[in-house]
Order: structure tokens, then C-alpha cells, then sequence
């Protein structure tokens, strides 16, 4: 009990003269490639995309979208970024192996 009252004590504490332990946001910028938005909208050429830590912050060209000091810097120039593919057609009863009367037999009735 002593412990949570000392922590509790220590949060607010570090709130009041603001020394919250929050961590420092990292910002990547993806320079130089061809945008495509996946929505159906035109390519963005020599386009940035700002990510902090795991989230897109803005989509732009060049010049539409100002990069912060200190970002992380990805060059793809000549190259096309779009958002991901996930390959949902996958056969998890094959496993990699080709011997299909042993895979389909042994997972048949389950």
C-alpha cells in the first residue's frame, strides 16, 4: 500500500512541475516517390508522407507538406508508395508443403 501511495505522490509530483515521463514522438518523413492514395485519386508525385511513432500525420507534395527539424529522413525517389497490401489469400492447411493427401488427412476433422 505504502508503494502505490509513493507512486501516486511521485505522478503527481512530476505533472505539477512537469517532468511527465512521456516519451519523445519520433517523426519519419517518405520523400520523393510517387504517392498513391488507394482511394482512387490522382498520384502524388514527389510526394511526403509524415509519420509520428505509428500514425500518418499528412499526405502531400512536395512543398504542400512541411518536413520538421530533426525528422528521420526515407528517400524513395523513383519509386511508388502506397498504403499496405495484406495478402489474405493464404492456404494455412498446406504449410508450406505440397503433400496434400497427408495435410488435408490430418486436418480433415478439425
Amino acid at each position: 500500500m505504502a508503494i502505490r501511495r509513493f507512486a501516486i505522490a511521485a505522478l503527481s509530483v512530476a505533472t505539477v512541475f512537469g517532468c511527465a515521463t512521456t516519451a519523445p514522438t519520433e517523426i519519419t518523413a517518405i520523400t520523393g516517390g510517387t504517392v498513391i492514395d488507394g482511394q482512387g485519386g490522382i498520384p502524388i508525385e514527389n510526394g511526403i508522407i509524415l509519420i509520428e511513432d505509428d500514425r500518418i500525420l499528412a499526405v502531400g507534395a512536395e512543398g504542400d507538406v512541411s518536413i520538421p527539424n530533426g525528422a528521420t529522413l526515407i528517400d524513395v525517389s523513383g519509386k511508388t508508395v502506397m498504403p499496405g497490401l495484406v495478402d489474405v489469400h493464404v492456404h494455412f492447411d498446406i504449410l508450406g508443403h505440397a503433400n496434400y493427401a497427408h495435410w488435408f488427412g490430418e486436418y480433415e476433422d478439425r
